[in-house]
């Protein structure tokens, strides 16, 4: 199996998901922003989750990395910004539970549709 830059390590049909999770230690580090744009070329993941950012706002990631939602822990005195950042094309995510150093949600891979595609539902095993 190989990786190629942008690409996809999945070899099998159907939907499927990148992740990418990087524990970035301060996202106004003035290299974050090229680092993280070099990262998003070459994995092209899915889904962001960024841990101890040191940010209390991450709005600014979220415009600058072309995602369409964020959820965001805001750093504070123990935890230090937690987000998830994704495109809802791709996914779905609905949180369940935000605490200072914790973000529980679902994660749904959205089906994509074919136009013309004619489904019908049938009873089971018919």
């Amino acid at each position: 199996m190989a990786l190629t830059p942008g690409g996809s390590s999945n070899t099998q049909e159907g939907p499927s998901m990148k992740i990418l999770l990087w524990n970035c230690r301060g996202a106004h580090n003035g290299n974050f922003m090229s680092n993280m744009r070099a990262l998003m070329e070459y994995h092209n993941p899915t889904m962001l989750a960024l841990t101890e950012t040191r940010m209390e706002d991450h709005n600014g990631i979220l415009e600058a990395l072309d995602y369409t939602d964020v959820i965001q822990v805001p750093a504070a005195v123990y935890s230090r910004g937690i987000t998830l950042f994704w495109r809802n094309t791709e996914i779905t995510i609905e949180p369940f539970v935000l605490t200072e150093q914790e973000i529980h949600a679902t994660i749904e891979v959205d089906t994509p549709t074919v136009e013309g595609a004619n489904h019908e539902a049938r009873p089971e095993g018919t």
